[in-house]
């Protein structure tokens, strides 16, 4: 793991459970970090980078999916995200990004 302070996820991905470290921060500053730990080999490996840094991004999963969702932009002042990324598990590469659309 290369990334000191980072958000986590666990989730089963066929037969193997991984451990996901995706984005955060290092300090103050949102990084882009996807990493994942599997606990069937024993070992680490970096994903591709998400595409938008955010830090407090919700990430959520399926059976070929990951999910990350909103958070807050480097730029604080700038506020929350509205953008959704999609992961393939089976590939490992960005599958789609989204801007969702809030209503009031």
């Amino acid at each position: 793991m290369t990334v000191a302070d980072i958000s986590w996820l666990l989730c089963l991905v066929g037969r193997s459970l991984w451990l996901l470290y995706v984005g955060g921060r290092q300090g103050k500053l949102p990084v882009a970090a996807f990493e994942v730990y599997d606990f069937a080999t024993s070992r680490w490996r970096s994903l591709p980078d998400i595409p938008s840094k955010r830090v407090f991004a919700l990430y959520a999963h399926s059976d070929t999916h990951i999910f990350s969702i909103g958070g807050l932009h480097q730029d604080a002042q700038q506020g929350f995200s509205d953008v959704t990324e999609v992961f393939d598990l089976s590939t490992g590469t960005l599958f789609m990004s989204l801007v969702l659309a809030y209503y009031s």
